[in-house]
């Protein structure tokens, strides 16, 4: 990932696979929220698709506080796709639920 330290596309799409990765023993969520995070950090936290792959790093890590106030600051960059917008509000729906369980609990 060295070579590609500064390409907050290609560190985010990284991320996006450790942490989905299909088999899940190779889900490394600490090198997928690393990842996220400097892929943010090069984007200056300007790319609501990055912040939304930080936000999904954060809830794998059970770090809910974190991963609601990440996809808000997604949502709050108004992205222009449609389908994006989309996707942000039902992830910040799980990530809100999640965090009501949590709290409730």
């Amino acid at each position: 990932f060295k070579d590609h330290n500064d390409d907050s596309m290609m560190l985010n799409q990284l991320a996006w696979m450790i942490v989905n990765a299909p088999d899940s023993a190779k889900h490394d969520y600490d090198l997928a929220l690393k990842v996220a995070s400097r892929a943010n950090e090069v984007a200056s936290g300007k790319d609501p698709a990055v912040l939304d792959t930080l936000a999904f790093c954060y809830f794998n890590k059970g770090q809910l506080e974190e991963a609601v106030k990440t996809e808000k600051a997604a949502l709050a960059l108004n992205p222009a796709q449609e389908e994006l917008v989309d996707e942000l509000k039902a992830n910040l729906e799980k990530f809100e639920n999640a965090l009501k369980n949590k709290s409730g609990s």
